[in-house]
């Protein structure tokens, strides 16, 4: 760990942590089980029995469950459905359960996918039992872990697996970055997207209300994502890597 590069990081953005894995400038897709390394000794450190968990999805989220052995007992709650096209290890119902099954907790997944583009669907999946039990929680999670979706160069399977009208749309007022199903610009700012009407998802006022919000991501492919994410003030805890850090 870079700890100088950290405390600069963290007094730079006033978060609670930085966590800055040192080492050469690498591509996201080579930084994806160093992280999750540093993501589940982060997450084995600090979080405290009866916490609820809040997880998102991705590679980095992926890599950390497989590293996890021994959490704190916490429930996990999924925070968004499935995103289209989304690979089946980085799937958010099976990291969820991993999760628990470490813990010894209970596990909330969501049983849909992230989006429908019919609203009254998304009425009558919202009151299917065990989809509104999972969505009930979202104003009581403690903690939650995320990674950073980058718009511009385009590393986010939010990105790829929306619509095109809905993706030119997003492009249009000038979406850089995404942490769960919130769209970002440059200035940190949310932008509004149709998943705020038709998703299965932790909107954007739950995940701003959420006491711990844990970011991970690295590679320079991403520094300008990450770089909107904390001037928006997105995260308590970012997780990344010397060359973003630097950046």
């Amino acid at each position: 760990l870079n700890t100088e590069l950290a405390e600069r990081l963290r007094e730079a953005y006033g978060l609670n942590v930085a966590l800055v894995l040192d080492g050469p400038d690498l591509p996201s897709n080579s930084l994806i089980e160093p992280l999750g390394l540093l993501v589940a000794d982060f997450l084995e450190e600090t979080l405290t029995d009866g916490q609820l968990l809040g997880l998102s999805w991705g590679r980095t989220l992926a890599a950390a469950a497989k590293a996890i052995t021994k959490l704190a007992k916490v429930d996990v709650v999924q925070a968004a459905g499935s995103p289209a096209r989304l690979d089946l290890s980085q799937n958010p119902t099976e990291l969820v359960h991993r999760f628990a099954r470490a813990a010894g907790g209970l596990a909330y997944p969501l049983f849909g996918p992230m989006w429908v583009e019919d609203p009254e669907l998304v009425d009558k999946l919202t009151a299917e039992p065990s989809i509104a039990d999972a969505m009930s929680r979202y104003d009581k999670i403690d903690a939650l872990v995320v990674g950073v979706g980058s718009w511009r160069p385009q590393e986010s399977c939010l990105c790829s697996g929306f619509p095109e009208d809905w993706r030119r749309e997003a492009l249009k007022h000038n979406v850089l970055a995404d942490i769960c199903a919130t769209l970002i610009d440059p200035d940190g700012q949310a932008v509004g997207s149709p998943l705020d009407s038709v998703g299965l998802c932790l909107s954007t006022e739950q995940l701003r209300r959420i006491p711990e919000r844990i970011v991970a991501g690295g590679g320079l492919e991403k520094v300008d994502a990450i770089r909107a994410v904390l001037k928006g003030g997105w995260v308590t805890t970012l997780i990344t890597v010397a060359s973003v850090a630097r950046r």
